[in-house]
């Protein structure tokens, strides 16, 4: 298995299109902070706490699945990020009629 590339938080979105899909994936450095993850673990927490992890390999032993993610504000902050929206836009693009 290869690193992933890491490209800085400056790089256009259409550059990080086109590396992820060359690399299958990509790092953009920066991008999250200390202070964004330590609010994310901690809105987070309670909702992972009670949630049981997956039971099969397909799904991850200790991967745990919730649906409230929205529910905390880093979350929605992180989800309509401009520069990881606009990348992914690109790749839902041929398979969505709206995105």
């Amino acid at each position: 298995m290869s690193d992933l590339l890491h490209l800085s938080l400056s790089t256009a979105p259409d550059a990080i299109y086109d590396a992820t899909d060359e690399c299958g994936g990509v790092v953009v450095d920066e991008l999250l902070n200390v202070e964004t993850l330590t609010s994310l673990a901690a809105e987070l927490r309670p909702y992972l706490e009670v949630c049981a992890s997956s039971t099969n390999a397909f799904a991850g032993f200790r991967t745990k699945r919730i649906g409230t993610l929205i529910a905390s504000p880093t979350s929605r902050q992180l989800a309509t990020h401009a520069l990881p929206t606009s990348a992914s836009s690109q790749y839902l693009a041929p398979y969505c009629d709206h995105h």
